[in-house]
């Protein structure tokens, strides 16, 4: 009889501790079946402390992979840490790192905090190079920078064997880099912070200070400008200039341009005004 009764006693001890929630620093533990309240430093709990082990910290919300912070950054057991963590002000989530510095003991510090990857609200997300950051999402537009780490950086794109890239298409098939779209007419623009050279789509052509907004011919930068190109009309290449006009500042309306030199699809060469050949001029 006293069996049973310490058994029924037993049972439903379970029972009412299975029921209830459990609080650690509280009396009161109605905000989760589990509720700690209190660190030590931030550290509201360690597992795994006789190994590489994982803690849960408070104020800044994180999770340390073998780091905890107590008056400093700390590892659990000497070697690399690392940590994922949200910072309340912003609601930023953030990966960091200790830029591949270690620490020497069991339970020491560790220096080099590096927020390496931070996502913010907006869903923007950013990485971190030791100088400038690469932006996804960035801005009201949405507008994506993708930059080196620091000045005389590489951006490598696409750098295996048989590797293509498109821009403004789906499946690269012709060019290691194949481009679709344009600006007006003009697909590309290189050197434009001078006077530079443009691939217009329009005839096909060159440009050299010179672009094509599908209405306007305009000048890259101040200066001179001619355009070399194909025509679709007849098959000639042609060499066109906007006369004595040249522009003053970027962009300028040329007033259009007119070809001074053509070669036909036949080969015939044609002149649009003089042509001077070892001083001569022949009109």
């Amino acid at each position: 009889m006293k069996t049973l009764i310490t058994l029924l006693i037993s049972y439903f001890s379970f029972l009412t501790i299975y029921s209830q929630n459990v609080g650690i620093g509280t009396t009161n533990p109605t905000h989760a079946t589990l509720e700690i309240n209190g660190s030590v430093g931030a550290a509201v709990a360690m597992f795994g402390a006789d190994k590489n082990g994982v803690t849960i910290q408070a104020d800044d919300p994180e999770i340390g992979f073998n780091y905890f912070y107590n008056g400093g950054a700390k590892t659990i057991k000497a070697g690399f840490g690392s940590l994922i963590g949200m910072a309340p002000g912003s609601g930023e989530l953030y990966i960091a790192n200790f830029n591949g510095n270690q620490s020497i003991t069991d339970f020491g510090n560790i220096t080099g905090l590096r927020q390496n990857f931070t996502l913010k609200q907006s869903g923007e997300f950013d990485l971190l190079g030791s100088v400038y950051y690469t932006h996804f999402f960035f801005g009201a537009n949405e507008d994506t920078y993708i930059r080196g780490g620091k000045n005389n950086s590489n951006v490598l794109i696409n750098d295996v064997n048989g590797g293509k890239v498109g821009i403004g298409m789906g499946t690269p098939t012709r060019a290691a880099l194949e481009q679709n779209g344009a600006v007006g007419n003009t697909a590309a623009i290189f050197g434009g912070e001078g006077a530079g050279i443009s691939l217009q789509r329009n005839w096909p052509a060159i440009g050299f200070n010179h672009w094509y907004d599908g209405a306007v011919h305009r000048s890259i930068s101040s200066g001179w400008v001619g355009q070399l190109g194909l025509s679709q009309s007849d098959g000639s290449l042609y060499f066109a200039t906007p006369g004595d006009y040249n522009s003053t500042e970027a962009n300028q309306d040329m007033g259009g341009v007119s070809t001074k030199f053509a070669i036909s699809r036949f080969g015939n060469v044609v002149t649009y005004g003089n042509i001077t050949i070892d001083g001569v001029t022949d009109g």
